[in-house]
């Protein structure tokens, strides 16, 4: 996740005008190229330089390559179309995709024996396995970039495959392994000098050795990474160390030395105008305090801690702040403000929910469904044997009859025959009927029994929240870097707004669909205490629709493009204004036809803004969120921004 959110930073940061001559250059050299592999090679480039400004056009470039690779059965230009296809679709968030391409790259490169190939698509393929969590895919992989590196004696790339091989191995839970190879990394760097590797594996040790409880042995890890990034110019994890130490010595009880470092990262925080860094110094502060019992100084550091907090617009320490400080103040008998703050952590806890493996829950779903019709089936089908048992008692009946018409004195004996079989067929159908309604009772009870599973499994997305927003919070206090705490939040917002959905799911009598209105009212209430606490701004939010009902795989897309537009609208739309206006309307355009419009009363959109070619990351999933909804998209800038999404052939409820 953090390389693709690096990829849209320095696409943003590349000169448009810039990548547009360099592309009229490659075309020129495409036409004056007479090579087949000369010019696959220059339209894999094309595609690459298009991909963050022109993602149609990149597309087009990558497929024309691909095509053109095969027409001249080159078979490693192939492996490369294939792996730069596989690419484009893995950022653009087509795992499905991606891995069928990269997949095709390999298959290439083996075909060539093209080492260095397989080591790039390798590269990418665990790169996929760790977002679909399957580490153990992931290591397997990297084992086979780790040989290829060691048999061509690139030491840094091969020290780079063990870093990353000791980071899955720590995920899964095996320390004992990932330890190995941290060593062996570390081992690596050191010998060809590359210092900042070396403070890097020190730091994912020292994580470890804190899990184990090995408090000392993760300060020592500590005091080597410091010392590595104090003699590196402007290192940006250094305030980080700092804190993560002084963590250590908090566990220790050593309040003296914890201070001595919370202090250090303050200052050098507030040197280089870090509030996020400066933020965690000041909690690390109140938490101390409130170990050694000065709840004085635990509140005050608090407080500071969660102005910043709410300045950067980070959630999960304003989580940990409102219960930190609920704390202070009971030890320091202000009830009545430990009460606010109880109640503001238990809001702010409540407002997060954690989403698990969306296609596990619609599996179960679809099984559901199927046993359903499984349990219709059942029943047609005891009806149809009824009836063909009543028919053939009508026909052995109805030759009876006849067969007294010719002989009379059969007549009796035929009877006779035709009562003792009709005996007989109705006490089958009898023993049928039972075994019917015994059946019936069994797949009403599984139904019933997979109603609460599923329920369960949803309840379940909301219980493990702390452990997917502790991860999330880990992952934030690894870097510096405000554009990739923007980023990382922006993703945790993405999260809640399908994590909302999964809630409602388990909350409804119906397992397999969601009110959109109530939803969508939701989770602009929740936008709107995130986004208006930090500005101040109050917003009249407004949301229309009728009695419309989304199944999980239409709501969750319209979820993700809603949160977007609002948090645009938040961010953007009111800039000097004291106030506005937000309303969202769903409704229906025909029996199969819906219309999705967002609106403002902002100052709207630039005179030259143009929606195909908007590098914001929220705007791009906007855009293939609605191509997945086979939709259409159009925008308006009068008086305010209105973004308006027409969506075909989709099944609702009303």
């Amino acid at each position: 996740m953090i390389k693709k959110t690096c990829l849209l930073l320095f696409a943003v940061l590349v000169a448009s005008g810039y990548l547009q001559a360099q592309t009229d250059s490659l075309q020129q050299l495409f036409q004056a190229a007479k090579e087949p592999g000369v010019k696959v090679s220059l339209l894999i480039t094309m595609g690459q330089q298009s991909a963050e400004t022109d993602s149609s056009a990149a597309l087009n470039y990558l497929n024309r390559a691909l095509e053109l690779a095969k027409d001249h059965n080159l078979t490693k230009e192939r492996g490369d179309a294939n792996l730069a296809l596989g690419k484009f679709h893995y950022e653009h968030f087509s795992y499905d995709s991606a891995k069928k391409y990269v997949d095709a790259s390999l298959a290439a490169y083996r075909e060539s024996q093209d080492k260095e190939g397989i080591a790039r698509a390798n590269l990418q393929l665990s790169e996929l396995y760790e977002e679909q969590d399957r580490s153990a895919e992931a290591i397997k992989v990297l084992f086979e970039n780790l040989s290829y590196y060691e048999s061509i004696n690139d030491s840094l790339e091969a020290g780079k495959v063990l870093n990353r091989i000791a980071n899955s191995q720590n995920y899964l839970g095996y320390h004992d392994d990932a330890i190995l190879h941290y060593t062996r990394a570390m081992d690596i760097f050191e010998s060809i000098g590359y210092q900042r590797g070396v403070a890097v594996v020190l730091s994912n040790m020292a994580i470890i050795y804190g899990e184990e409880g090995d408090t000392r042995k993760s300060i020592k890890n500590y005091l080597k990474t410091i010392a590595i990034y104090e003699g590196l110019d402007n290192e940006p994890n250094l305030p980080s160390a700092y804190n993560n130490i002084g963590n250590d010595y908090t566990d220790l009880k050593m309040p003296d030395s914890a201070l001595y470092y919370f202090n250090k990262s303050l200052a050098l925080s507030k040197t280089r105008g870090d509030l996020r860094s400066m933020a965690f110094s000041y909690f690390h502060m109140n938490s101390l305090y409130n170990s050694i019992d000065m709840p004085e100084k635990g509140a005050y550091y608090g407080n500071k801690s969660l102005e910043l907090a709410e300045k950067i617009n980070n959630h999960q320490l304003r989580i940990n702040l409102s219960h930190s400080l609920s704390e202070s103040y009971e030890k320091l008998g202000d009830y009545k403000q430990a009460l606010r703050y109880h109640k503001q952590y238990q809001q702010l806890e409540d407002s997060v929910y954690n989403i698990e493996n969306s296609q596990v829950i619609h599996d179960m779903q679809a099984k559901y469904e199927t046993e359903k019709k499984e349990k219709e089936l059942v029943l047609k089908q005891a009806d149809i044997d009824r009836q063909q048992v009543l028919l053939t008692q009508e026909a052995r009946l109805r030759s009876v009859l006849i067969g007294g018409m010719v002989i009379v004195l059969l007549l009796a004996g035929l009877i006779y025959r035709g009562e003792r079989a009709k005996t007989k067929a109705y006490n089958q159908l009898s023993i049928q009927n039972q075994e019917i309604e015994t059946k019936n009772k069994l797949i009403e009870s599984a139904l019933a029994e997979k109603e609460s599973l599923l329920k369960e499994i949803h309840h379940r997305v909301k219980n493990n929240l702390q452990v997917i927003s502790s991860i999330l919070n880990m992952q934030s206090r690894s870097t510096a870097s405000p554009e990739m705490l923007t980023a990382i939040q922006e993703g945790q917002s993405r999260v809640k707004a399908m994590a909302l959905i999964h809630q409602k799911l388990y909350q409804t009598e119906k397992l397999s669909e969601i009110d959109f209105k109530e939803y969508a009212e939701e989770l602009t209430d929740h936008l709107s205490s995130i986004f208006e606490s930090s500005t101040g701004e109050s917003i009249v939010k407004t949301v229309t629709s009728p009695d419309i009902k989304l199944d999980i795989d239409m709501a969750i897309p319209l979820g993700l493009i809603l949160n977007e537009l609002i948090s645009n609208a938040y961010k953007y739309a009111f800039e000097g204004k004291t106030g506005g206006a937000i309303s969202v309307e769903l409704k229906r355009l025909g029996e199969d036809q819906l219309q999705l419009e967002v609106a403002d009363n902002g100052k709207g959109l630039p005179a030259d803004f143009n929606l195909e070619k908007a590098k914001s990351l929220g705007l791009k999933l906007v855009n293939i969120l609605t191509r997945q909804l086979n939709g259409q998209l159009t925008v308006q800038s009068i008086g305010g921004a209105r973004f308006s999404i027409v969506i075909q052939n989709m099944k609702v409820s009303v």
